[in-house]
């Protein structure tokens, strides 16, 4: 009895092995076709697109900072050192010729128009271009002298004048006994004051001949001045108090009107001009229309393009100014609210008949004879000659 289930277990194996080698076998020496339909992929699904509507165009998108359109960095001069004492202007306000911007060691240092720095302090009796330059600023802070490059008694009482209006003692050197420069026989015919007019005053020709007045008294130190070219203008940037200042902490001033100003890649500037639409937003402020104003040069080849825009309407709001918004402008624009489709969805059957593949409730499709208008970075506007034919969400066959 054994032996006949050893016999029959023996039989069973060596069935499996002659069929299990044979499968084998076939499958070591298939043909190359049969390799061939067994490696091809499954037949690929129908791929659609929905129907859209919109403009085609095309559109490039960057960052933009907003700020005043002329920005001017005042840099200290070997005159100034110390510590910031107080801040007296808030950065974006703005600042007027005779203002003080910032107090240093305690003492004021007062922004006038000008266009180099001081680089002496200013005594009775000097002459030259940075007396010129102070008459100038005094008349502009309102306190018309004449602007002669003279400093006589009539430049000391505007300065005089313009201390007691910001709220500080006028600087006196040692032993300083000016006490009444009115005096001088040839001073200025009028007393400065603060009038806010234009310089109406004679020339400034006292020379310490006043009663009391010494040739070289002190009027106003180069430390208590601060040059800026263009006043009034708006505080955007200035040392902290408490900062140690040196001859190069810079202060930075904006004038003009409220701009934007970005920054793009040297190729994409070649598409832009200055009157090119586009809009501006920020954050969840409405958007803002704005053209190009100005396409500016690379610092140096490679570099980013600076392009400067201005609102179209009623300016870009000065509550934006510091900060940033995306700015987008559209280059080229193709058609205007049309039905939008990927073009490899148009299928053109020789001249201007065209037709696409709208998907129907069955699942299968059916053409829809269209006209495309415009063709543009892979979209395509088309209008239905049925106008019922095709609408926005429906499905078109691509490719």
């Amino acid at each position: 009895m054994r032996r006949k289930i050893a016999w029959w277990t023996i039989a069973a194996v060596a069935v499996v092995a002659v069929f299990g080698g044979g499968w084998f076998a076939a499958r070591a020496f298939e043909s190359p076709a049969q390799r061939a339909a067994h490696a091809t992929a499954p037949q690929p699904g129908v791929v659609t697109a929905d129907v859209t509507e919109g403009d085609l165009s095309r559109t490039v998108s960057f960052t933009a900072g907003i700020q005043r359109a002329h920005r001017t960095t005042v840099s200290l001069s070997d005159a100034h050192s110390g510590v910031v004492t107080a801040r007296l202007v808030k950065n974006g306000a703005a600042v007027k010729p005779g203002d003080v911007v910032l107090e240093l060691n305690s003492r004021p240092l007062i922004a006038v128009p000008g266009s180099f720095p001081y680089f002496r302090d200013l005594t009775l009796g000097l002459e030259g271009r940075d007396v010129r330059q102070l008459q100038a600023g005094l008349t502009a802070a309102g306190f018309p002298v004449g602007v002669d490059g003279v400093l006589g008694a009539g430049t000391v009482r505007a300065v005089k004048a313009l201390y007691a209006r910001i709220g500080y003692s006028a600087p006196e050197s040692p032993d300083d006994v000016v006490s009444d420069p009115s005096a001088g026989a040839n001073d200025d015919a009028s007393e400065a004051t603060d009038t806010g007019q234009p310089d109406t005053a004679p020339s400034d020709t006292g020379r310490g001949e006043a009663s009391g007045a010494r040739e070289g008294s002190l009027v106003v130190p180069m430390a208590e001045l601060l040059t800026v070219p263009k006043l009034p203008a708006y505080l955007s940037s200035q040392p902290a108090v408490g900062q140690r200042v040196s001859p190069d902490t810079p202060l930075v001033f904006e004038t003009g009107d409220v701009v934007a100003i970005g920054d793009v890649e040297p190729g994409v500037s070649l598409d832009l001009a200055e009157g090119i639409a586009g809009s501006m937003s920020h954050d969840d402020d409405a958007a803002t229309d704005v053209t190009v104003a100005k396409v500016g040069q690379a610092a140096k080849d490679g570099d980013p393009v600076p392009v400067t825009l201005s609102a179209v309407d009623d300016g870009i709001p000065a509550s934006w100014l510091g900060r940033e918004a995306l700015v987008t402008l559209t280059l080229e624009k193709a058609a205007q609210d049309s039905l939008l489709v990927p073009t490899s969805a148009v299928v053109t059957t020789g001249g201007d008949d065209a037709y696409v593949l709208k998907q129907v409730g069955d699942g299968t499709f059916r053409q829809v004879a269209v006209v495309e208008s415009a063709r543009l970075d892979g979209k395509s506007a088309v209008r239905p000659l049925d106008d019922h034919a095709l609408r926005v969400g429906d499905a078109v066959q691509v490719g």
